[in-house]
């Protein structure tokens, strides 16, 4: 008598039942359409937009509104048995969902702004952003803390005179 292993011992006994021709053959099945899960999908993402909208609002988030008109879903497609319906948004929610670290101040967002500068379609953007909220941009400049002012003149006084030689 041989000695087998358990697995071996399993898969020689298997290879001898012909599985292959048990069951159906796949191609020979129908798929057919269930209207219901159609409209169960066309429920989740009009829910899905209408989430989306109440987290953009709740979180003060809309400026243009560019962003909720552009969060569109196709009709349903039934394909090869199985239902597809495609959500899209512009690639910009990432930024308006994580938000963006500063030069300094630290979010935990994986976007930040690189340097002072900023392009002119930002800056753009932000413009027509004030003209749209009804803020007033002010030009005038910084008031200056005159105590701070003073302190500075002393220090200096002070620093002058101790260089100062004496003749």
């Amino acid at each position: 008598m041989q000695n087998l292993s358990i697995a071996k011992s399993q898969a020689k006994y298997l290879q001898t039942l012909h599985l292959d021709q048990i069951g159906e053959n796949k191609s020979s099945i129908e798929a057919f359409e269930l209207p219901e899960v159609e409209e169960a999908l066309l429920s989740m993402a009009a829910y899905l937009k209408s989430e989306a909208e109440k987290n953009l609002s709740d979180s003060n988030a809309i400026s243009s509104g560019n962003l909720i008109k552009k969060i569109t879903f196709d009709k349903v497609r039934f394909m090869g048995g199985a239902y597809q319906l495609e959500v899209s948004l512009p690639d910009y929610y990432k930024f308006i969902n994580s938000g963006v670290n500063g030069l300094k101040v630290k979010h935990g967002s994986p976007y930040s702004f690189k340097n002072m500068n900023v392009s002119k379609a930002m800056l753009n953007n932000l413009r027509k952003w004030v003209i749209r909220e009804g803020l007033k941009a002010r030009t005038k400049p910084a008031v200056v803390d005159p105590t701070r002012q003073e302190q500075k003149g002393r220090l200096v006084n002070v620093l002058g005179q101790g260089n100062r030689r004496d003749l």
